[in-house]
């Protein structure tokens, strides 16, 4: 197959969930398709991205992005949202460059495949435009879930107005993107259901996140040094305010029982409120660092406190592969088949969070047990390898019109002169 992914920057260094994803699912798809890239980038910043990528993909081709007046935001983004694009979309990943770019790749219909890595980037994409190729549209995240648990939450009513609002155009864009494209990917079981719900699509697959289980090395924690750690890229706003509730709801009740106990944001781009946290002598606050596995080998406990987001989080699946062992909300584990007191605790209270946080760094034969059996499970169920054939295969039966989506099952394969309505429906496994 020839392949153009379309992401809305380049996927390379690996300091965010979604460019671990992308760069893993691209690197395997280009060992036996031909792929391309097209994204966002300056080339005077992304020459060690480029040549990295270059040694596997045919072909990175870099847009750059200018920013416009604030004067002139006004009318394009009401324009646009007129057109029923979210703010988000126009405003960060929508521009005549990206636009005039993607045209011209598409314009000798020479791909079978384009793989849109983003709900947004696809703004871009006139699907009036006959191209010969079929679409894929990837949700990292099903946004109008995560903006309807934030509307939950939040108690200003100014910014409750704006979320909702938010919401609103969301849903209408979900809807036009499942109902204009060819096949839908999300993370989880969970996500699929959420965008079926909430779109009415049958067009929908599950491809999970994963983790480099052949690079990620485990190692057994024989003294821990009492630090909780939160990993995640930090403009980010459910990050944000994960980060935030631990320390304000959570980290002051581990501390009674354990007053040496320090707690490490590690991420990009932290918010002055969250750098401000380290005025505290037991929090410090990273920002960027060019690699988080020696952080995880460093940490006693990975806290996932999410209150808010969508699709899977890929620092519990490294956490797991590590050997750090996790302490999870509900909707932090969401997604991932964990199962509570074997290989993750899970805690939805501010005191059951402290309390499991505190058994973990007491407990030596918990830790012990908890890491073993994680490890054990991102091999069987998440490795990169897996996941990336599963996508190939998905994207190979799509191109070669094998395959159906339906509600409530996910990929059925019709065998060569056989109608589609004579083939039995059968279910995926969600791994």
């Amino acid at each position: 197959m020839k392949i153009l992914a379309v992401c809305r920057e380049i996927p390379y260094p690996l300091n965010a969930g979604y460019k671990i994803r992308t760069f893993n699912l691209l690197k395997r798809l280009a060992r036996s398709n031909s792929v391309s890239l097209l994204c966002y980038g300056q080339e005077t910043e992304c020459r060690e991205a480029r040549s990295v990528l270059e040694s596997f993909l045919e072909r990175v081709q870099l847009v750059s992005f200018q920013s416009r007046p604030k004067l002139q935001q006004i009318p394009f983004i009401l324009g646009n949202l007129l057109a029923g694009q979210p703010p988000m979309c126009v405003k960060y990943v929508k521009s005549k460059q990206m636009q005039q770019a993607l045209q011209n790749a598409l314009a000798a219909k020479e791909f079978d495949l384009v793989h849109f890595d983003d709900p947004y980037i696809v703004s871009n994409h006139d699907f009036s435009r006959s191209t010969g190729a079929k679409i894929t549209v990837t949700f990292h995240d099903v946004d109008s879930r995560k903006y309807q648990r934030f509307f939950a939450i939040e108690k200003n009513p100014y910014k409750k107005a704006m979320l909702l609002f938010d919401l609103f155009m969301l849903r209408r864009w979900e809807r036009y993107l499942v109902s204009r494209s060819d096949l839908n990917i999300v993370m989880s079981d969970v996500d699929r259901l959420t965008l079926t719900e909430a779109t009415n699509g049958t067009n929908i697959a599950v491809v999970p996140n994963g983790v480099d289980t052949e690079l990620i090395s485990f190692r057994e924690k024989n003294k821990p040094q009492e630090t909780v750690s939160y990993f995640g890229t930090m403009d980010y706003m459910p990050n944000h305010d994960a980060a935030l509730y631990f320390y304000r709801e959570i980290f002051p009740l581990i501390r009674e029982r354990k007053p040496g106990v320090r707690f490490r944001i590690i991420g990009r781009n932290p918010s002055r409120e969250l750098m401000d946290l380290a005025r505290d002598p037991g929090v410090e606050v990273t920002g960027n660092v060019p690699d988080v596995i020696p952080y995880y080998h460093d940490t006693s406990v990975a806290a996932v406190p999410l209150r808010a987001g969508g699709g899977t989080r890929l620092k519990i699946l490294e956490a797991m592969a590590v050997g750090c062992p996790v302490v999870s909300t509900s909707i932090g584990a969401e997604g991932i088949d964990v199962r509570h007191g074997s290989n993750i605790l899970i805690a939805d209270e501010p005191e059951e969070f402290a309390q499991w946080t505190i058994e973990l760094l007491t407990d030596e034969k918990l830790r012990r047990k908890l890491a073993a059996n994680a490890r054990r499970f991102v091999e069987d169920r998440y490795s990169w390898q897996g996941i990336g054939d599963r996508l190939n295969e998905i994207y190979r039966s799509l191109v070669d019109q094998q395959i159906q989506v339906h509600r409530g099952i996910h990929l059925v394969r019709k065998p060569r002169g056989m109608a589609a309505s004579s083939v039995a429906h059968t279910r995926e496994d969600g791994a």
